[in-house]
């Protein structure tokens, strides 16, 4: 069996399900590879997912069990296809199709939104923003809470990803979107020797990911983020630091590190119940902290006043311009006077002391 990564399961320009043409393959993982693919019947460019030739051909010893990955894996992707969130990518369709010429079992295909920007990971500095508090404040609010916004909009549908990580979020312009679900959540975790899934993943995963891989749950992706978090601050963890593990900042210096480090170590708690047990707590202990490590009252007190409203500036130009338009005749009637004129005006009583007189202007019909 040709396992190289020169393989594919279709060739480029093959036509999936009669309405997909594969471009070209911008992805191969273990279990899977992408496809950019142009809709036939739409018009428009997806990302087409197929899983692989390998993993099928691991599986073949067992078509029991390859059938109920299958259905189960049917069943998670509907359920994905009506989530709606601006922070997770959109599935359009689901099939599945049998590769020409050597008849091997029906391949599984999910259809869904191209994205063809970067990831995550593109967002993120290598050595850690530790230091740079604006940046850290930036990037949080930025990315990483619309991130929560997506795995909880998951989560509500009874979803668990089990592989975040900056990899598998794909940025569209500013706009984080999570994927890469689905196929993960269906495999059989038999050995961590034998799983790409987890050996590409250890150190986002959660302790109960390896003992208990179809039990783990909505807190195993609490200590993905975590993971993530703790990245953004320290730097891009090195894939041979113990998994498994709680994380912490060693040496945090500004109040927004020495806040975001409890966060960061409760997170990744190697025990599941000492999490936090929900997106929306974590979420929550996020934003207080940023709110409590916000400008200084000084430096608050220095920044720029706020305008005043539209209306009463418009109000207060109209009242400059008739004071102005005052001035001007005043200026251009004393003009054209000679001396003696000008002295006799002076002596006269004010126009503004006139019973029905306007102020600064002549009396009317006067």
């Amino acid at each position: 069996m040709n396992t190289t990564d020169a393989s594919s399961i279709f060739d480029t320009g093959s036509v999936i399900d009669g309405k997909w043409v594969l471009i070209e393959r911008i992805g191969k993982g273990g279990m899977g590879e992408v496809h950019r693919a142009h809709q036939l019947n739409l018009k428009r460019d997806v990302a087409l997912k197929l899983i692989s030739r390998e993993f099928l051909l691991d599986m073949e010893d067992n078509p029991e069990e390859v059938e109920i990955l299958q259905a189960r894996f049917q069943r998670e992707v509907q359920t994905m296809a009506q989530v709606r969130h601006p922070n997770v990518l959109q599935i359009f369709d689901y099939g599945s199709v049998t590769p020409p010429n050597d008849g091997a079992a029906p391949v599984e295909y999910i259809a869904m939104e191209l994205i063809p920007g970067n990831t995550l990971r593109f967002t993120m500095s290598e050595e850690g923003l530790a230091g740079e508090d604006e940046l850290i404040r930036e990037w949080i609010e930025t990315y990483f809470l619309p991130v929560l916004d997506g795995v909880e909009a998951i989560h509500a549908h009874g979803i668990v990803h089990r592989d975040l990580k900056p990899e598998n979020i794909l940025m569209d312009g500013e706009t984080p979107k999570i994927a890469d679900f689905g196929l993960s959540r269906s495999v059989q975790m038999r050995a961590v020797s034998n799983s790409w899934d987890v050996k590409g993943t250890w150190p986002y995963m959660a302790p109960e990911q390896f003992s208990e891989f179809r039990r783990a749950g909505v807190t195993a992706d609490i200590y993905s983020l975590g993971k993530i978090l703790y990245e953004v601050v320290a730097g891009t963890m090195d894939p041979k630091q113990l998994p498994f593990k709680a994380v912490g900042l060693e040496d945090p210096q500004s109040q927004l590190e020495r806040a975001l480090d409890p966060i960061i170590r409760k997170a990744t708690h190697e025990d599941k119940d000492q999490r936090y047990q929900t997106v929306a707590e974590f979420r929550q202990a996020i934003r207080q902290v940023l709110q409590e490590t916000g400008a200084a009252p000084q430096e608050r007190e220095s920044a720029p006043q706020s305008h005043p409203p539209k209306w009463m500036r418009i109000t207060w130009a109209g009242v400059i311009l008739a004071i102005l338009a005052v001035l001007g005749m005043t200026v251009y009637h004393l003009a054209g006077q000679s001396p003696e004129e000008a002295a006799e005006a002076a002596r006269r009583p004010s126009p503004a002391r006139r019973p029905g007189s306007q102020i600064g202007c002549r009396a009317p019909f006067s």
